[in-house]
């Protein structure tokens, strides 16, 4: 009886087992495995600047560096951008009267993409924070 019940067992998960067909995954792109893993933390900063002006910096830096700006929320302190055929969201949010923080975070949740990309936008704002900011006048 327990010889027949084992091999009713072992038919019963061969055939149930060769019936599971494994999930779909997602083709990695061999560049990806080049670039570094960063971490949430790696992507926050924090300044002693007003959220205002600390928006229109990072914009600007958003443009110097050649990003594509593809969406601009300015009430909710965001700005949708695409660099190295990811996008990034970039999210100033207040404090208290002196500091804010910057959030600069991939869209897809994978922080597999270079450092540099970031560094880059954040060196812009440590060189232009305590500089005046001027609209031009036409």
């Amino acid at each position: 009886m327990i010889k027949n019940l084992k091999i009713f067992l072992l038919i019963f998960f061969l055939f149930f087992t060769a019936q599971i067909t494994p999930a779909k995954t997602e083709k990695i792109k061999p560049e990806k495995y080049n670039k570094t893993f960063l971490t949430y933390l790696d992507c926050i900063k924090k300044y002693q600047i007003k959220p205002e002006d600390l928006f229109f910096i990072t914009l600007a830096a958003l443009t110097k560096n050649q990003y594509e700006v593809k969406e601009i929320e300015y009430k909710a302190g965001s700005i949708l951008f695409k660099a190295e055929d990811d996008e990034f969201l970039v999210i100033v949010s207040q404090i208290d009267n002196q500091n804010t923080f910057i959030r600069i975070l991939p869209t897809d949740n994978e922080y597999d993409f270079q450092p540099q990309l970031i560094e880059n936008i954040y060196s812009y704002i440590d060189q232009n924070a305590n500089s005046k900011l001027q609209l031009p006048i036409n």
